[in-house]
């Protein structure tokens, strides 16, 4: 009983964090709750995307500080206002425990969700006129494309379908593959950026719609013994996002595949990496044994004997590991698509939906999964226990039910 209760209390916060998170955008909720420091990642304005913005007005020194102290002053109103929200999340979901009341904590969590949205709103708004009250004429002319790349920053990093949240000119810039001084390329970057741009605003016209009616189904309580019925009604709402997501990420690709064409073949390569790892971050992350292998290497009481036996190990896992990943990315666009999307994925694993009869995803996982045991058993074979002893620790994983709708953005800050 306790362990369905609990469930229905992630359904619950995901859901409503999903109707914040989708209206304002940000990098991933992060794995231990969406309240607090979490929820200011979400929602504000990162150090990274402020850098860019800045690049992309040529800022000169004298005004990139005066613009990092404004952005300090709007960080810290940020910090407050998602601070007051995870303390009520915390004391909603405490009360929820005690009474067994959850449709009473949809309630608030409702409430408090419009009231976060609003203040960060708010202080948004403030400072983006601050920040442009900075601009010479010349760079205030160039102002609509930091909404572009703002609109981007918000509302492609929530991926309602894998791909959908990839901004395919920061992938460029991340990698510093970004051509400059390229006709070519700066037309085709020209192009995707006001066709995203046009997608992206109806995108934010229906999400509001949708969050809506999300809020008010909230506010009205949830009948957490008509636990199946909620969750299908959540994925009718969200079919026109889910068909607008689709649509994102077959322009992304197109556009990725374009400038990829027209860069240098090393370049190309890190780029698509980075277009790959943030279309399926649980996919193409660097795994545990992938960082062993390099850490191996790097040892330097190796024999020349061990050398050469640990490259040929990271060539081969490297290869057999590329195909593996694209057989587990497709069989989760696969699911995607008969399921509605990472939402319905997700809600169905909270269900305890798909976990009985084939499941091309568990199998494509396992097999990776595998395939990294093996290699790792080998590599210690390889080496002695005290160069054993040198390699890294397993990163932990926990729990975030989160990830597949949020890409990972390690430099947000």
């Amino acid at each position: 009983m306790w362990s369905r209760v609990k469930k229905a209390g992630r359904v619950v916060l995901a859901v409503l964090s999903l109707g914040v998170a989708v209206h304002v955008g940000g990098p991933e909720a992060r794995a231990q709750g969406f309240g607090g420091p979490d929820m200011m990642g979400m929602m504000s304005i990162s150090k990274r995307s402020l850098d860019s913005y800045a690049a992309k007005l040529k800022f000169t020194p004298e005004q990139a500080e005066a613009l990092k102290a404004l952005h300090e002053g709007y960080r810290s109103e940020a910090k407050k206002a998602a601070d007051e929200f995870g303390k009520a999340q915390r004391e909603a979901m405490r009360e929820a425990q005690e009474e067994q009341d959850w449709g009473a904590m949809g309630k608030v969590m409702a409430q408090e969700g419009a009231k976060l949205q609003e203040r960060m709103q708010a202080a948004e708004k403030q400072f983006l006129d601050d920040f442009r009250s900075l601009c010479t004429e010349d760079q205030a002319a160039k102002w609509p494309s930091v909404e572009r790349a703002r609109r981007r920053d918000q509302f492609m990093r929530v991926g309602m379908v894998s791909g959908a949240g990839v901004d395919v000119l920061a992938a460029a810039d991340r990698t510093k593959t970004a051509m400059t001084g390229n006709e070519a390329y700066d037309a085709v970057a020209d192009q995707y950026e006001l066709e995203i741009d046009r997608k992206l605003t109806e995108f934010k016209r229906v999400q509001e719609e949708m969050q809506a009616a999300q809020m008010k189904q909230a506010e009205e309580g949830f009948d957490f013994s008509k636990m199946q019925e909620m969750m299908a009604k959540a994925q009718e709402m969200l079919k026109p996002i889910v068909e607008i997501s689709t649509s994102l990420r077959d322009t992304n690709r197109e556009y990725a595949r374009k400038l990829a064409d027209l860069m240098p073949e090393a370049d190309r390569a890190k780029f698509n990496a980075e277009i790959e790892l943030r279309t399926h971050p649980r996919v193409y992350r660097v795994s545990h044994t992938a960082k062993s292998l390099d850490a191996a290497l790097k040892l330097k009481d190796l024999t020349p004997e061990q050398t050469e036996q640990v490259r040929g190990l990271r060539d081969s896992y490297a290869a057999d590991a590329r195909g593996l990943n694209a057989r587990w990315a497709s069989a989760i666009e696969e699911q995607e698509a008969k399921n509605g999307g990472t939402f319905g994925v997700m809600t169905m694993g909270f269900m305890g939906g798909g976990n009985e009869g084939e499941d091309p995803v568990r199998d494509a996982r396992k097999a990776r999964r595998d395939l990294d045991k093996q290699v790792l058993e080998r590599l210690k074979g390889v080496l002695t226990e005290a160069q054993r002893e040198q390699l890294p620790a397993r990163d932990e994983e926990p729990f975030n039910p989160m990830a597949d709708f949020m890409v990972i953005e390690p430099d947000a800050e």
